[in-house]
């Protein structure tokens, strides 16, 4: 392909589809998370994005795939923000910066509805494996940055990568939780505390040992 092409083609502008599909989605995001998943309708959906919800359909074939949509939009966002660390000159640095500005603003925007996705995700087969197949992705772009960090010499020598991927995982979880359920919360308070405890696993002075990770995954 000609330079040229390629350049027109990085700057050719969203198709009507496209347009129409997020606008759908915005829609869906705003109705699921003021009426909650289970009791919004396409119609709702419809109607807050002024279409027929006839024309819902010939984007989206039902509320799952409305969401299926929703996380693959947050998955390729979520890729940008990686792959704008991968180029950083200070992974650590630039991986809190990123990681804060992040989380504040998905806790702001939509915590209420990730909280409603995995209630769903509970009774609903094919919204859990959505939700499980998010998790996957952010814990394989999480095990690159630490894969780089030991690359770098920056990770503590005895300190497992996949541990310090499923605590970071797990303490952002749990933001989103306390975001959900109580409003109020003092963000940046458990923002230093996740980043400061993060900065402690890559140090190596939590200490986790495999036999304790094997012993909880038998007990679940």
């Amino acid at each position: 392909m000609p330079e040229s092409a390629a350049i027109s083609t990085i700057h050719e502008p969203p198709s009507k589809s496209a347009v129409r599909r997020d606008m759908i989605l915005d829609a869906a995001k705003q109705i699921f998370t003021e009426k909650g998943f289970e009791v919004a309708t396409i119609q709702d959906v419809a109607s807050a994005c002024g279409m027929s919800a006839g024309n819902i359909y010939r984007y989206f074939t039902s509320k799952a795939e409305i969401v299926s949509g929703l996380v693959e939009r947050d998955r390729a966002q979520m890729a940008e923000r990686f792959a704008e660390l991968a180029a950083a000159p200070d992974q650590i640095e630039s991986f809190e910066k990123l990681g804060r500005a992040h989380l504040k603003h998905e806790c702001a925007s939509h915590a209420k509805l990730t909280l409603e996705i995995w209630a769903a995700g509970s009774r609903r087969p094919e919204l859990r494996q959505l939700c499980l197949a998010m998790e996957d992705a952010v814990i394989a772009d999480l095990r690159k940055f630490v894969n780089r960090l030991e690359a770098e010499n920056r990770l503590a020598p005895d300190v497992d990568p996949d541990i310090v991927c499923h605590l970071i995982m797990t303490l952002a979880q749990a933001m989103f939780r306390d975001s959900a359920l109580n409003p109020e919360h003092d963000l940046d308070r458990d923002l230093d505390i996740m980043f400061a405890v993060i900065g402690a696993a890559l140090a190596g002075h939590i200490k986790v040992q495999q036999q304790q990770t094997e012993m909880g995954k038998a007990a679940q």
